[in-house]
């Protein structure tokens, strides 16, 4: 290739071989080709155009892009700012367009037969705006837009097929501000939308098949301002909603299946009013709701299933005034209510099966005037009450 590419990048749909010709390639209205039959590819700026069908005669479709064999990643291209794929490409290789500053348009023909995108294949495209992902897609690989500053809007085609979002797959795109997952997806993997500053909405499709949010997924997205979690989730994984600044609304869907919310679930989320936990839920993890500092009102859905809440789950939720805790939950653990200075009443369900209360449950609960405890209870750690200035009489096992 002689001349560098600078506005636009067309890969030819069918390449005749009557020319012996593997790659036409279209730059600023002049045409190019590059000869081989014994080459399994050409160049284009290092970046290798693979034609993935035999020669026999007939036309051969590009069916993958990616670099050349024997380096992960060649130079990158930075006058290259479109790019048209045909409908006959079926995968990217990982990085084939990594590093593509001045990139701004991406365009699938109809009918793309494309199955994933690999990792890192738009990754660091600073300047790529807008992504419309064709409904062949099952797969978005880890880092596949991985720092696309600019990426504002993704739109997935209806019918889409996919089924996994990757890890880092959207990390710190900035600027993206709603993204519509269909209802295909089974998986969004760890960090999938971390540091996505500006993402204000996420909407699940009706009919979600979603099983899981991994740990990380949406942490620090400072600008969400709510989420309802489908019905088919069943684990919240470790600070997937983590430092979400704006979050004031976590609903669910109603009939749900989740069972887990991990570590640090909700931490540090100030502006968080409310919570409505689920019957299904069997485990509040550590610190899944710690620094809300607005939290006033949590309840727990008829029949809960929950059995333990675990260390410092609401410690430091300061607007916390009253909670009535499920029959279900046989332990509260250490400091799990620490520094509620709100908190003025605990209640027990009837029939309730708690047994241990360990150290330092409610320390530091300096508006607690009155605790019941059941007669259920075995164990009472040391420093449950320590710091609670309002309780006339320190409660303890008859």
């Amino acid at each position: 290739m002689k001349k560098m590419l600078k506005l636009a990048l067309i890969f030819s749909l069918f390449l005749p071989v009557t020319s012996t010709c593997i790659c036409s390639i279209v730059v600023d209205g002049c045409s190019y080709t590059d000869d081989g039959r014994c080459v399994p590819g050409c160049y284009v700026n290092s970046l290798l155009v693979r034609v993935c069908v035999p020669i026999s005669g007939e036309e051969i479709p590009v069916c993958a892009l990616g670099h050349a064999s024997g380096s992960r990643r060649g130079p990158s291209d930075k006058f290259l700012q479109l790019i048209c794929i045909p409908s006959s490409v079926e995968c990217f290789y990982g990085e084939c367009f990594c590093d593509c500053s001045r990139l701004k348009s991406v365009i699938f023909e109809s009918g793309s037969k494309l199955s994933k995108i690999e990792s890192d294949a738009f990754s660091s495209c600073y300047s790529l705006s807008t992504m419309f992902i064709p409904s062949s897609v099952e797969m978005l690989c880890a880092s596949c837009f991985r720092e696309c500053y600019s990426l504002s809007i993704v739109t997935f085609e209806s019918g889409s097929k996919l089924s996994k979002i990757e890890e880092s797959a959207f990390f710190s795109c900035s600027c993206l501000s709603a993204i519509f997952i269909p209802s295909s997806v089974v998986q969004l993997c760890h960090s999938c939308f971390l540091d996505c500053r500006g993402l204000e909405i996420v909407t699940f499709e009706s009919g979600s098949k979603l099983s899981k949010i991994e740990l990380y997924a949406f942490y620090c997205c400072s600008s969400l301002s709510a989420i309802c979690i489908p019905s088919s989730v069943e684990e919240l994984g470790n600070m997937c909603f983590e430092y979400c600044k704006s979050l004031a609304t976590v609903t669910f869907d109603d009939v749900s299946q989740l069972r887990r919310i991990g570590v640090y679930s909700f931490s540090s989320c100030p502006a968080l009013t409310s919570i409505c936990i689920p019957s299904s839920v069997r485990t509040l993890g550590k610190e899944c709701f710690s620094e809300c500092k607005s939290l006033s009102t949590v309840t727990f859905e008829s029949g809960s299933q929950l059995s333990r809440i675990e260390e410092n789950t609401f410690s430091n939720c300061s607007s916390l005034s009253s909670i009535c805790l499920p029959s279900s939950v046989t332990c509260l653990g250490k400091k799990c209510f620490e520094e509620c200075p709100g908190l003025q009443t605990v209640t027990f369900e009837s029939g309730s099966q708690l047994s241990t209360i360990e150290e330092g449950a409610f320390k530091d609960c300096s508006s607690l005037s009155d605790f019941f405890i059941p007669s259920s209870v075995r164990t009472l750690g040391t420093e449950c009450f320590n710091g609670c200035s309002s309780l006339i009489t320190v409660p303890s096992l008859s």
